[in-house]
């Protein structure tokens, strides 16, 4: 077992501990605020995209104030939320708060670890890092997106990640675009499915060429160069990554396009 191993080991026996401490009455109270949370914050998302920005910031809001109250309930500290200057950066900055209060308070809420298996991890370290490896699975994954820009905020960079294909990433005007997708936790990716917008019914945007670039460390490690393969309906793309790094940052690349510009209306990391 390696350095790196028994500090893996140590930091999530920890997090083992603090699940086990949770009572069942106070997992009850959280599920039912992270329920009311994801209401709010679907309800506000459909408004983001509706042009109702004030609407969609206050129902944001409360879906931060009911993942906050969950938290608070099963003994977790609270973050406070990033400032922001404008209505688009505000709308980052509570979802960035909301996804990640929300990702702790369930992994959290999820684990149920018997009073036998906990004793048994305090005798066996091997037995202790299947189990703590089993409860690690159970924590959701997140990716945040940052773009170079955006056409206007109903293009924003998160609606690349938000599972819906008639919704899109637009880069401004006539511009070789980037957008960012940090990976919490880093993770390797092996392979990536993506879908080229047009912008429908306008259909002025598409992407021609480009280059998707693995970060690690604050610096890129790899790049894999490709193309979609053009139409008047695009269809998902998968593209293989030779060397699956364990990267904490992958960025899209617009490398050329047709008419107005470029964008991307999803994409999956594997």
């Amino acid at each position: 077992m390696t350095p790196r191993d028994l500090a893996e080991y140590f930091l999530l026996r920890d997090e083992q501990r603090r699940a086990g401490a949770i009572g069942e009455a106070e997992r009850e109270t959280a599920r039912g605020l992270l329920a009311n949370g994801e209401l709010e914050r679907s309800a506000a998302a459909e408004r983001w995209v509706g042009d109702r920005p004030d609407d969609a910031l206050a129902g944001l809001t409360r879906a931060c104030a009911e993942v906050d109250e969950a938290a608070r309930a099963i003994g977790v500290s609270v973050e406070p939320i990033a400032e922001a200057s404008d209505a688009p950066a505000r709308y980052d900055a509570l979802l960035t708060h909301y996804e990640h209060t929300r990702a702790e308070v369930a992994a959290l809420v999820a684990s149920r670890v018997k009073r036998w298996l906990r004793r048994g991890a305090r005798l066996l370290i091997p037995i202790s890092v299947v189990l703590l490896a089993l409860f690690v699975r159970k924590v959701r994954k997140f990716v945040h997106p940052i773009a170079s820009g955006a056409f206007s905020p109903k293009y924003d960079a998160r609606y690349a990640i938000d599972g819906r294909p008639d919704t899109a990433w637009i880069a401004p005007d006539s511009t070789h675009a980037w957008i960012d997708f940090e990976l919490m936790p880093p993770r390797p990716v092996k392979w990536i499915r993506m879908l080229d917008t047009r912008n429908s019914p306008n259909n002025d945007r598409e992407v021609k060429e480009f280059r998707i670039e693995f970060w690690r460390d604050g610096k890129p490690v790899d790049a894999v160069e490709g193309s979609y393969p053009g139409g008047e309906r695009p269809g998902y793309i998968r593209v293989a990554v030779e060397r699956p790094w364990n990267v904490e940052k992958v960025r899209f690349v617009i490398k050329t396009y047709a008419e107005r510009g470029g964008g991307l209306a999803e994409i999956e990391f594997h």
